[in-house]
């Protein structure tokens, strides 16, 4: 009898559960901690891929065309700009600038002449006006095209150093020892309330994710993980020691190819899904902020109570976890380096735009410099053909003479210069000094010809007559 009564009062006993850790407990948030901190390790990955040149860069063919159109005065000495303190021509500055242009204008590419200069006139000072413009236009370019450029450059360089802030803290490189100097306990979020040492940086929430205070862990996080960190005393050596470990674990964990905006959002998501996941408690005034496998809120360290507890960064009147704020504000650089590189690619192409309308100007100036002489000459060809046309009388010997028969009938008239044979006539080859003028129509142009002045004829008529002039020399006329 006595046998049964006690098998029934042992019966009545409640048997305590289990609080020991488990292997591979934490395994999961250890792989996303892991993945936050990798991001450290690709932080130059950052870097956009598009390398931009200098505003001055893109300029500096229009600046060169605008030197070889320039006045003789500007190429020489920039219109006596070149001054010495006492007002007077500063010599040194004007042959350097003298020799700077004239490297401009031997610049060369593939035996042609970039930037050389043409004949001074009309054509070259239309060009470097339009030159000009286009230049101002660009200037306000390049200024906006720089600044977008150095906002890729500083953003990239900021968002890399908040990375760098979220893992070890901020203005840090690496784990901060000094941080478990008084053992692990506020670091961890002790009690169910928390404390605000937690989420410094990822680096010290992984030590305490993983490691167990008063004995080795149970490789909660993974295999060969047990390090050892105390709720008291200095553990700085202990807490160093178990991060070399957990790095490496990590290192050999895949990494992104890029860092983008888009990469850092992705990560926190991830961590953010995973706090209360694991906890099993249920009382409700201590809510559910921890990360990693625990009975209740109070992340100590010990058995089973292997987390981070962020009740004060996430709770009421919380600001948030220190490390989520810098990469956030990682993100948000990136995002602002992308705005700029789409700025800069199309400030680029717009000056680029300019760039050509300013070689378009300075070659159809070239071109109608090089061809003045000509149009010059054929539009005196037109004026000397007037009167010789003015002299025929009927349509056939208009006609037959190279001008035009305005009249409806044979002889109203009056014929006139045909501006479409003006300039044939001007380049037809003649002979002497007058090589290359307009030919002479009508009885003049048989000269000396007797024959042929006597036989210009039309139908019947004798058109010209051969008659001695003075000094009894042959002379032709109507």
């Amino acid at each position: 009898m006595q046998t049964l009564v006690s098998l029934a009062f042992l019966a009545k006993i409640p048997v305590l559960e289990r609080v020991d850790g488990t292997a591979l407990d934490n395994a999961k948030e250890f792989r996303t901690m892991c993945g936050l901190y990798n991001l450290y390790s690709k932080k130059t990955a950052t870097k956009p891929k598009v390398t931009f040149e200098s505003g001055e860069a893109l300029v500096e063919p229009m600046l060169n065309l605008n030197i070889s159109t320039a006045s003789e005065t500007w190429f020489d000495n920039k219109d006596n700009a070149l001054q010495t303190a006492e007002k007077k021509p500063d010599s040194a500055a004007i042959q350097q600038w003298r020799n700077k242009n004239q490297q401009i204008v031997k610049t060369d590419a593939n035996g042609t002449k970039l930037y050389a200069r043409y004949a001074a006139g009309d054509a070259r000072d239309k060009a470097n006006k339009r030159i000009h413009a286009l230049i101002q236009e660009a200037e306000t370019l390049k200024t906006a095209y720089n600044t977008a450029v150095q906002t890729i450059a500083d953003k990239t360089k900021a968002a890399q150093k908040a990375i760098t802030d979220a893992v070890f803290g901020e203005g840090r490189t690496a784990l901060h020892k000094d941080d478990f100097k008084n053992g692990r306990a506020n670091q961890c979020g002790k009690t169910s309330s928390g404390h605000g040492d937690v989420g410094k940086s990822i680096a010290a929430d992984i030590i305490r994710l993983c490691t167990k205070a008063g004995g080795t862990a149970s490789n909660e996080c993974g295999s060969g993980l047990t390090g050892q960190v105390d709720d008291t005393g200095d553990q700085t050596s202990n807490a160093a020691e178990a991060w070399t470990a957990l790095a490496a674990a990590c290192d050999k964990m895949a990494k992104p190819e890029l860092i983008t905006s888009a990469t850092i959002r992705t990560s926190i998501s991830e961590f953010q899904s995973q706090i209360g996941a694991q906890n099993s408690g249920s009382t409700q005034t201590n809510e559910k902020f921890t990360l990693g496998k625990v009975t209740n809120s109070d992340c100590d360290g010990t058995a089973g109570k292997l987390c981070v507890n962020y009740h004060a960064q996430l709770g009421n009147s919380g600001k948030g976890i220190p490390w989520v704020t810098q990469l956030l504000k990682a993100a948000a650089d990136l995002e602002a380096a992308d705005a700029a590189e789409t700025e800069a690619k199309s400030l680029k192409h717009s000056i680029s735009v300019l760039r050509a309308q300013a070689q378009e100007a300075y070659l159809s100036g070239a071109y109608d410099a090089a061809h003045s002489q000509r149009l010059q000459e054929a539009a005196a060809a037109g004026k000397n053909a007037e009167p010789a046309c003015a002299n025929h009388k009927t349509n056939s010997s208009c006609t037959e003479n190279g001008c035009k028969w305005k009249g409806s009938a044979d002889k109203d008239g009056p014929c006139v210069v045909d501006e479409t044979k003006v300039t044939a006539q001007k380049n037809t080859p003649g002979t002497g000094e007058e090589a290359g003028t307009a030919t002479t129509t009508g009885c003049a142009g048989h000269g000396n010809d007797k024959n042929a002045c006597e036989n210009d004829k039309t139908g019947d008529k004798q058109n010209c007559a051969f008659e001695k002039g003075k000094g009894g020399e042959p002379e032709t006329e109507k």
